[in-house]
């Protein structure tokens, strides 16, 4: 079933309030890219092609400094996306997690779960293989 949406929503983007429309047929699957750094935490949310629908981050959320690397701060991140996947009428998702540092994602993956269907979840972050062979020393 294929819903078409002509009416506006607002939302909050850095601290200003903008109109996101929507327009043409709504999208029955898309995927979450999550991609946390020891520093922060960068949400997006793209069709099957891959193309990006909307994006959110621990600072876009209005965290600042050390407070982006918090797992609160990526806990209220998820959540904000959470209810703008809601307002898009998205309720059947994949999720793309990449992940590098120490971030606290497997312990917040339950609140995905709040009325969205999972249907498949990937793993996207690289294995450490030992890099390059290490360059010789000097010769005197």
């Amino acid at each position: 079933m294929k819903k078409k949406f002509n009416e506006k929503k607002t939302d909050f983007k850095h601290g200003k309030k903008h109109t996101l429309r929507k327009k043409g047929s709504a999208i029955d699957s898309a995927y979450l890219c999550i991609t946390a750094t020891s520093n922060n935490a960068i949400l997006t949310l793209t069709n099957e092609q891959g193309g990006a629908i909307t994006q959110l981050s621990c600072g876009a959320v209005g965290f600042k400094n050390a407070q982006k690397s918090a797992p609160f701060a990526f806990q209220t991140t998820l959540t904000h996306m959470i209810e703008r996947i809601k307002d898009l009428g998205i309720f059947n998702i994949k999720l793309k997690i990449h992940t590098t540092g120490i971030t606290h994602i497997r312990e917040h993956l339950e609140a995905v779960n709040s009325g969205l269907n999972i249907l498949k979840i990937i793993d996207t972050t690289s294995k450490n293989h030992n890099g390059p062979r290490a360059p010789s020393p000097r010769k005197p």
